[in-house]
């Protein structure tokens, strides 16, 4: 299963379902224990969940910053103030440009 496969099933449980973030964790929890899946980059998949449900974040979010970090980038830049709470996140501002 792709990570954007993954990605979708949260957007669709949030916005369709109004699924509440423990809810969203559990059923992702319950995909990638099953083993009827082959996931993609798992590892990375299970730290995206955690900062999911620990930093307030969206998994899909999470997921690329834990990406980014498999292939080296030591900071992913973003527009996204909630996305930049990640600590491998940095905050593009107006006074950076």
């Amino acid at each position: 299963m792709s990570n954007i496969v993954l990605c979708e099933i949260v957007w669709v449980l949030e916005s369709s379902y109004n699924y509440k973030r423990e809810q969203v964790a559990e059923t992702l929890k319950l995909i990638l224990e099953t083993g009827n899946f082959i996931v993609e980059k798992l590892v990375r998949t299970w730290c995206a969940l955690e900062a999911y449900q620990v930093q307030n974040m969206d998994f899909s979010d999470a997921l690329l910053g834990e990406t980014n970090q498999l292939y080296g980038c030591k900071t992913t830049v973003t527009l996204d103030k909630k996305a930049a709470k990640m600590d491998s996140f940095y905050l593009l501002e107006d006074n950076d440009k």
